[in-house]
């Protein structure tokens, strides 16, 4: 199998948090990649990505060895870019190779390919479910921390999306020999856990910066959102949140604390664990409700218990639009997104109204402050970072009145409720921006200003060209001025929605 048909027939359906961002890239095809990786931005897919000479050479000769009518495939909620992975999992300082496909009935599995004295690549393990319709979810983490990854395999086995978390180790499973084998072995999973949602704390999910002395009984690794029908109540579930820790007198991962979630909602969407301060452990859990609301909670971890703790700016945790709480400035602390409606779109239908997102940390004690206001666009997955300052005094209009045209941001007088253009921002096409450039000097007199540039796109900002309104006061007229100047080094403001 060539590469271009390994791109064509594979499949990337990414988490319901990155469902829009990364469709254009599941629609792309999928690219080989992993902890020695070969990896392509969705600009890059224009061309074969480049891969050194003996990872191709493996990959072909691995790829000629999958079963007939077999499909490479990624994870429904993947981290990796590829379907095929090279990772030492044993410690013998080589690497294996772990693909991901589906076979001719559409069944998912794993092989973990190990290479013999001669440099021939055999099939080491095959790692399935019976009853798994998809793969969900593949995690190669030192669980442990004693310097040899295991892998945590989650596959979808009903159509509630419910899942089957595996605990697997090369070095630690019992392994047994299939009699039709000469050198495949079938590994056993060192543990089993049901799950509807899954999530790995990362500070300690890579093996990487963290001693085994940092990790305790009471360090929290895992959790697993569990939903179930009630006995008394057929058509109503249960939904549970139990979060784990490694034992190492026990060897294995046991619960350590378990809170049951509210069940009035249409799912769960979001699962994060992590820090939520500094030195506190907890998880954040957000829930689609109603037609287009979102329920975010966060839980502090106390050791034996989860306590929930919500914003004094949020109402019973609700949001009025789709939330994805995460760290969203890589701080290595959780943060909550309250999702507010912009101060112009009063009386405006859901359709009609633009959400700002204001951030929220926990400062451990009493208060959540904001520590970032962004404006969040989903379709070409851009942030732009809103300053401080401009608290109050801005408005932002995704209504495309042209062609390529982005958005309006606006100066906001509160008091009087009128909005005041400060500059329009495009997004073109890396192939088409000369051409649309010229067109639009031919018909606009202003300058564009190129303030980013991501996934083949050209982000530009043309400042409004009238005069400020007499309108205003001295005081707005010369916030309005400052606002204008600071867009003069408008690329600062923009950055990736996620980070791929």
């Amino acid at each position: 199998m060539q590469w271009h048909e390994l791109q064509q027939s594979s499949r990337h359906q990414p988490s319901v948090i990155r469902t829009v961002l990364l469709f254009l890239w599941a629609s792309c095809g999928l690219y080989l990649a992993g902890c020695s990786s070969f990896t392509s931005t969705p600009v890059d897919i224009l061309e074969q990505p480049a891969i050194a000479a003996e990872q191709a050479a493996v990959i072909e000769a691995i790829t000629k060895q999958l079963p007939i009518n077999s499909t490479l495939i990624l994870p429904q909620r993947a981290n990796q870019q590829g379907a095929i992975q090279y990772v030492d999992l044993d410690n013998d300082q080589t690497d294996e190779v772990i693909v991901s496909y589906q076979d001719q009935y559409r069944q998912p599995e794993i092989l973990i390919w190990k290479q013999l004295p001669n440099e021939q690549w055999y099939v080491f393990t095959r790692i399935r479910a019976s009853l798994a319709s998809e793969l969900d979810w593949l995690q190669i983490v030192d669980i442990d921390q004693d310097g040899t990854k295991e892998l945590l395999v989650g596959w979808i086995i009903d159509d509630e999306r419910n899942g089957l978390l595996e605990l697997y180790s090369i070095t630690e499973s019992e392994q047994t020999k299939p009699d039709d084998s000469e050198l495949e072995m079938q590994l056993q999973p060192l543990a089993t856990y049901e799950y509807h949602m899954t999530a790995l704390n990362e500070t300690f999910s890579n093996g990487a910066g963290s001693a085994p002395e940092l990790i305790s009984e009471r360090t929290m690794q895992l959790a697993l959102i569990t939903k179930k029908k009630q006995e008394d109540h057929a058509q109503s579930e249960v939904y549970q949140l139990v979060v784990y820790g490694w034992s190492a007198q026990q060897q294995q991962l046991i619960p350590l604390a378990t809170t049951t979630l509210n069940s009035e909602v249409n799912d769960y969407t979001v699962l994060q664990i992590g820090n939520i301060a500094r030195a506190r452990q907890g998880v954040i859990v957000e829930a689609s409700v109603g037609a287009h609301g979102t329920l975010s909670t966060m839980y502090l971890f106390t050791g034996d218990k989860l306590q929930a703790i919500i914003p004094k700016q949020m109402a019973d945790g609700f949001n009025e639009s789709s939330a994805f709480s995460r760290d969203m400035n890589e701080d290595g602390i959780l943060e909550l997104e309250w999702r507010v409606a912009a101060p112009d779109s009063v009386d405006k239908s859901y359709a009609e109204t633009t959400y700002i997102s204001k951030w929220l940390q926990w400062d451990g004690r009493e208060s959540f402050h904001i520590i970032q206001e962004q404006i969040n666009d989903y379709r070409y997955n851009v942030a732009i970072n809103i300053p401080a300052t401009w608290s109050d005094h801005y408005t932002i209009d995704f209504t495309e009145r042209e062609e390529k045209q982005l958005f309006e941001l606006f100066y906001w007088d509160k008091e009087n409720k009128v909005r005041y253009l400060l500059a329009t921002v495009y997004a073109v096409e890396q192939q088409k921006w000369h051409k649309w450039l010229v067109d639009e000097r031919s018909k606009q007199e202003a300058e564009f200003t190129i303030v980013w540039r991501d996934s083949g796109n050209i982000f530009a900002m043309m400042p409004a060209s009238l005069a400020i309104s007499n309108d205003l006061s001295s005081e707005k007229q010369a916030v309005y001025m400052k606002m204008k100047e600071q867009l003069q080094s408008a690329e600062q403001f923009f950055q990736p929605l996620y980070r791929e």
